[in-house]
């Protein structure tokens, strides 16, 4: 059996926190990270989400869990999208404060928003670059292997 979850890019804005889970998953240890791996671990050991959370970070581990996008302030969980579509990378922002990135959050309308660390991502409908990434609405997944 093998577990899978899905990569989480943190982005911050204002007293915001985002997390957006994206595919391609971690599905491996080989390609996981420490955070990653150690949680994949834990789960694997005990097949328990309480005790493969524990002591871990909520920004980690609900994206990892149940994929989406979420927004956290501090480590305070505010909200949860599931959307349909990609995050990609933009070059100009075309969403300008915070309140309109949640207002076309909600509504599902693209957007393209500089964050904090001046890189501006878009979300898209339909991919338009390899760069795109399927915004993964699922988490966490087991896959069993077969013989």
């Amino acid at each position: 059996m093998r577990i899978s979850i899905p990569s989480i890019m943190e982005k911050k804005a204002d007293n915001f926190t985002f997390t957006f889970c994206v595919i391609p998953p971690i599905i491996t240890l080989k390609n996981a990270d420490e955070r990653a791996r150690d949680f994949i671990l834990n789960l694997t050991k005990s097949y328990r989400l309480d005790e493969a959370c524990k002591n871990r970070d909520k920004k980690f581990c609900y994206p990892a869990v149940f994929g989406g996008i979420f927004v956290f302030i501090d480590d305070t969980i505010i909200k949860r999208y599931e959307i349909n579509g990609y995050l990609c990378k933009g070059n100009e922002q075309d969403v300008k404060t915070i309140n309109e990135l949640f207002k076309h959050l909600e509504e599902g309308k693209e957007w393209c928003f500089k964050f904090a660390d001046n890189e501006v991502l878009c979300y898209k409908k339909i991919k338009d670059s390899q760069e795109c990434k399927w915004i993964d609405n699922i988490g966490l997944r087991f896959i069993m292997d077969t013989l």
